[in-house]
């Protein structure tokens, strides 16, 4: 069993007691912030623990990102602004 999968099923363990004995109580029980159960609870569904696992937290798309005309135009400017560097 790889660690991912011991993550989300120690989510889940949080989740049910959450849902017995309160939000807060599952809190301290296993040492998460209460958002962090909230936020399970939330995304948790039935009996599954597959919903649980970590997320990716890079981001999905670069909206910023030069394109290939623009990156052509700054590699040729600083060619010719630092040619010594060449």
């Amino acid at each position: 069993m790889n660690i991912l999968t011991q993550e989300a099923k120690k989510r889940q363990a949080v989740v049910k007691m959450a849902r017995k004995k309160g939000k807060s109580y599952a809190m301290r029980k296993y040492g998460v912030s209460l958002s962090s159960v909230k936020q399970w609870d939330k995304r948790y569904y039935g009996k599954d623990w597959r919903s649980l696992p970590e997320k990716s937290h890079r981001p999905h798309s670069h909206p910023n990102q030069h394109t290939e005309a623009e990156e052509m135009l700054i590699s040729k400017v600083f060619w010719k602004k630092y040619e010594r560097y060449g």
